[in-house]
Order: C-alpha cells, then structure tokens, then sequence
C-alpha cells in the first residue's frame, strides 16, 4: 500500500479551515475523532473530485458508486503558479527598459548595435526561462486519475456517525493491506455539513465481477483463473493477524 498520500488535506486536522478543519468532525464521538486522525493522510479534499457529465453510476442497496476525475494537489498547485510566473515576467521587463533609459547617451550606430545585441539576450533569456518553467510544468503536474468514488447513503441526520464509522472501519483495514487481488483504497472524503462520506478507489474499466463476466463469452479457464484470483485474495486476508473475514463476499461487490 502506498502510506504518503496526499490530496490536499491538513496534516493536523485541529488547525486550518475548509475541508480539513476539526470543525467537522466536533459533532463526532471521540473515538471517530482518534480515528479520522489516524487517516488525516488519506483525507481527499472534494474539490479534487470532478464529476463528468454522462458518467457511469452502479447504485446498490447501501452505496452509489459514481466514475469521477481526481486531480493531485500538485497540478492545480502548478496552474497557479504558472499564472504566477506569468505576472512575474512583466516587472522584469519594466525594470530592464528603466536601467536603459538611465543609461548616458552614446553614439546613435553604437547605441543601435548595441540596443540590438541586448535585446537578442533577453529574448534568448526569456525563452530559455520559459521553457525550463515548462518543462518543471511537465514534470511535476500529473494527469487526473479515473476514480470510482463509492457515496454511502445517510438517509436521515442520526446516519451520519453510524455511516461514518463503517467508512472509517473499511479504511483502517483497506490500509493495513497490500496484494494484487485486494482492491486499494485512494482515499475518503468527510464533510457532514454536507452529507457526504465517500471512500476512493481506483476505477474498473469493466466495474464489478458480474458485468466483467457479463461483458464477454469467458472460457473455462478463464471462469477458473478469476476464481483463482478471488481464492488468492481471501487466503491473504485469513492469513492477516489477527485474520480478516469478508462478511458479504459477491459478485456486485
């Protein structure tokens, strides 16, 4: 499991505002508080989370599972600081016609000879200045993840902390392990003045094990080696101490 997760939550979720702020969370008994603070790096602040339109939803008895972009904290970082550097190239600019006006006049054909050879540095400057920002641009901006973003149902205001509890419980173990046939958790996002408890996983193109199996005629071994995969998967979480039991294994799961 990757454990330095970062989407743009406060690392003390006592301080701050916004998403972050213990604010949300004073509602909460104390033992949700100890445990949203153990998860604060997991915490995904919602404005990371983008919607498309037309995208694919699986609803179920206690959860919506929705198809969403999640963007890193680091690429709408970087647009800002793009716009940043962009104001920041003007004052340069403004400075440097400054410095050559206070120059003493010299004659006009070594003045334009000059003025010429000068300006041939800046431009060269500037778009070798312009290209290294673009090129760290690259470098630190990463696209935006397809996430399935999976919304547990508060149907009435009490819900909320008994919602939130099995979302913090799911996540403490989802954290905890680490295989290929085990499905990883990106994150979780926790707004009560909202309504909201929604925990991140990664996006399956074919959704869940029966629309997968729905979605093609699937041979014998093919039928045996997901099978295989789903044996493998439980044998990792029985050998866990203390053990992990799946307490509704199925196919829509």
């Amino acid at each position: 499991m990757q454990h330095n997760r970062d989407h743009g939550s406060a690392a003390d979720p006592s301080q701050g505002s916004g998403q972050g702020n213990s604010s949300s969370v004073l509602p909460h008994s104390s033992k949700l508080r100890t445990k949203l603070e153990k998860l604060a790096q997991w915490r995904i602040d919602p404005s990371l989370i983008d919607f498309p339109e037309n995208a694919r939803e699986f609803r179920g008895g206690y959860a919506t599972v929705s198809e969403a972009f999640l963007a890193s904290p680091s690429s709408a970082q970087g647009a800002g600081n793009e716009s940043e550097h962009t104001m920041d190239r003007r004052p340069d600019s403004d400075a440097r016609n400054l410095q050559s006006q206070s120059k003493p006049q010299e004659p006009e054909d070594d003045q334009r000879g000059e003025n010429e050879r000068s300006s041939s540095d800046i431009t060269d400057g500037e778009n070798d200045r312009e290209k290294d920002e673009q090129d760290s641009g690259r470098q630190t901006c990463k696209p935006k993840q397809i996430v399935a973003v999976k919304k547990l149902k508060i149907e009435r205001d009490t819900d909320l902390e008994r919602v939130l509890g099995l979302a913090l419980r799911e996540s403490e173990f989802l954290v905890k392990l680490s295989h290929p046939n085990i499905v990883k958790l990106e994150g979780f996002v926790e707004d009560p003045s909202a309504q909201k408890v929604w925990l991140i996983f990664p996006w399956e193109e074919y959704g869940n094990l029966r629309d997968y199996l729905a979605s093609g005629e699937w041979e014998v071994p093919e039928r045996i080696s997901l099978i295989n995969d789903v044996t493998l998967g439980l044998e990792y979480l029985h050998s866990r101490e203390p053990p992990v039991y799946h307490g509704d294994l199925k196919s829509v799961g």
